[in-house]
């Protein structure tokens, strides 16, 4: 096989064995929600390095469990504008659920993810936004929706196209024979105890 020029200083981490064998994973690199936006509303990115996650702008609506789509209290838009600028700095093994900044305390680690974090920014790819859109997107062709037929499902084709039926049925039915059974251990791991962190169920790698 030969690779795109563009994909051959390219590396990657083969995780296999780790998921195989649940042995430790190689990885100890991370990048959170890389966005390019200037100012996005949600962020710009985060990085983690071995224990500690250094966050790049706001870290989202709320500072703490990310509430259901109909609570819409304590949402300020003008204090996510703020974060924009600023860094957070979090030790992941210390405190999993991120409410102790250290970005003040260690500008040294804060410097060291953020060269990290830039290394990441000069490698990515501009998303596509083309100035002029393709006339067949238009969303007047489409019920006032981007992409054409029926992007919001709302005329069920079954009864009408029974052989389509069939075919993806076979076909998911294929995948599902190939999955893999959740794992719902009946005896939870007692390292998980979320009395162990803060109420909280397992800190998890990121």
């Amino acid at each position: 096989m030969q690779l795109h020029k563009s994909l051959t200083d390219r590396d990657g981490i083969n995780l296999w064995p780790s998921l195989s064998t649940s042995s430790p994973s190689p990885r100890n690199e991370f990048v959170y929600n890389y966005d390019s936006h200037p100012s996005p509303l949600e962020g710009h990115a985060a990085i983690r390095v071995g224990d500690y996650k250094l966050i790049d702008g706001s870290p989202g609506f709320y500072n703490d469990w990310y509430k259901p789509d109909h609570v819409t209290s304590n949402i300020n838009i003008s204090d996510i504008r703020y974060w924009t600028t600023k860094y957070q700095l979090f030790n992941l093994k210390d405190n999993p659920n991120e409410r102790h900044d250290l970005s003040t305390s260690k500008p040294y680690m804060v410097k060291k993810l953020a060269t990290r974090l830039a290394s990441y920014e000069k490698q990515a790819v501009s998303p596509n936004f083309p100035e002029l859109p393709d006339p067949k997107s238009n969303p007047q062709l489409y019920d006032n929706v981007w992409s054409p037929d029926d992007p919001n499902e709302r005329h069920d084709l079954s009864t009408s196209q029974p052989d389509m039926v069939k075919k993806l049925a076979a076909r998911l039915a294929w995948y599902e024979k190939q999955a893999v059974s959740p794992n719902f251990p009946e005896i939870p791991d007692p390292k998980s105890n979320p009395q162990l962190y803060d109420n909280v169920w397992s800190p998890g790698w990121c």
